[in-house]
């Protein structure tokens, strides 16, 4: 059974569905059919974000390799960032992942616009929150 509810929001793309579902063979023929990655849903969040939600972090590596913007949400639009959500669910790994692709940590994010690491702390995710304090206000290298 699918993870994400296809309704009520209908403007969910079939790659965010593939990416909530941790469907891999989906994504990769979304991706080749030209699907664009950065698309946005009633709420801001694109498949990445969904991917992020859903501790899928092979999903999520293709969709970076693939282009897909970590930063597609600047500072204060009060959609959630890949990196914000990842944070927020402790998803270690994954926020290792985006930063790694030049996530930036310092964009204020969501309807409560605080950065990831705020996110992490407030949820009890000590390590995710040391690890985004080292890594705020650090040039990015846009290593994606």
């Amino acid at each position: 059974m699918p993870r994400c509810r296809p309704d009520p929001p209908k403007d969910r793309t079939p790659l965010m569905r593939a990416a909530c579902d941790g469907n891999l063979c989906e994504l990769f023929e979304r991706i080749l059919d030209g699907d664009d990655v950065n698309a946005r849903d009633h709420q801001g969040w694109t498949a990445l974000t969904w991917a992020c939600l859903h501790d899928e972090y092979e999903i999520a590596r293709q969709l970076l390799e693939s282009d897909a913007d970590p930063d597609v949400n600047g500072s204060y639009d009060t959609a959630d960032t890949p990196l914000s959500v990842a944070a927020t669910q402790g998803y270690f790994d994954l926020v290792r992942l985006l930063i790694a692709h030049g996530a930036n940590p310092d964009i204020y994010a969501g309807v409560t616009a605080i950065r990831a690491e705020g996110y992490a702390r407030r949820n009890g995710h000590h390590a995710i929150s040391e690890f985004l304090l080292y890594h705020e206000d650090r040039p990015r290298s846009g290593s994606r």
